[in-house]
């Protein structure tokens, strides 16, 4: 049984990874930092290649060369600072990777092996479009699907703070924000999931592009409410699968708006 370092002294038949958990993580440490408005390319980077898809038309796979295909906007006058030529924008609006590009460069690096399906948690006009109970039918239809995913989402719900894993898993009650821990600045944001901990109450394992982060527990509400974002602008869920499970994956999300979102970046 896989047992990563980020979940030392866990009990693991509380643990589900989802895919090849494994490879991916070891894809994950080899990314190093993530550079700046870089945060979807970061997670479909080590993703790609830790399913098998390391070079692309003579490229290595990473951050760099994802943004490149997924047309990421970076700020005006830096685009020197990156590998490939990067598109870029005066308004902050505008910065980092849209979903549709974020699609498009798995899709093409893959060439069709893999496919994303869209899963749009809120709309800008309706509102979110998922509850507790409807995130709950994801998360067993993207386990048992087998599917990596991206999450698109506000990071003013997620928490942080010293020994963060630790204390939330020595608690299965409400967490105490005054035990060293609080919510984080907010942002736009892109991480990717390694799988959840099921306890009285369900963790997601999430991979921060940041490395100050690390790999990290997140509760489900904090995860729920950060794919509602409350900041004006839509969010989801990159589900990346591949082709011959995308039907089934499809078939079990027929209730969900699986459609592509609009973050404020575009392609």
């Amino acid at each position: 049984m896989y047992r990563p370092w980020y979940l030392e002294g866990l009990t693991y038949d509380s643990v589900t990874f989802l895919g090849e958990a494994k490879a991916v993580d070891e894809e994950y440490l080899m990314e190093g930092e993530q550079k700046e408005n870089l945060c979807g390319p970061f997670a479909a980077a080590y993703i790609l290649r830790g399913l098998g898809y390391r070079h692309h038309n003579g490229n290595f796979v990473d951050q760099e060369y994802v943004a490149y295909l997924a047309r990421t906007r970076v700020n005006a006058g830096e685009k020197g600072l990156y590998k490939y030529p990067l598109f870029e924008t005066s308004s902050p609006a505008e910065l980092g990777t849209s979903a549709v590009g974020l699609k498009y460069a798995v899709e093409t690096i893959s060439e069709g092996g893999l496919a994303v399906i869209p899963v749009k948690t809120v709309d800008r006009s309706v509102g979110p479009l998922i509850d507790e109970d409807r995130l709950q039918e994801l998360v067993k239809a993207f386990t048992e699907e087998n599917a990596q995913l991206i999450l698109n989402l506000n990071t003013k719900h997620l928490l942080e703070g010293p020994d963060l894993n630790r204390k939330l898993l020595s608690c299965d009650c409400d967490v105490d924000l005054r035990n060293g821990l609080k919510k984080r600045e907010g942002v736009g944001h892109f991480v990717s999931c390694a799988g959840f901990v099921r306890r009285v109450k369900t963790f997601f394992i999430i991979r921060e592009t940041y490395k100050k982060f690390g790999v990290q527990l997140q509760p489900f509400d904090s995860i729920l409410e950060g794919l509602k974002r409350g900041d004006g602008r839509e969010g989801g869920i990159l589900a990346i699968i591949k082709k011959e499970g995308k039907n089934s994956l499809i078939g079990r999300l027929q209730s969900f708006e699986l459609s592509l979102w609009d973050n404020g970046s575009p392609f």
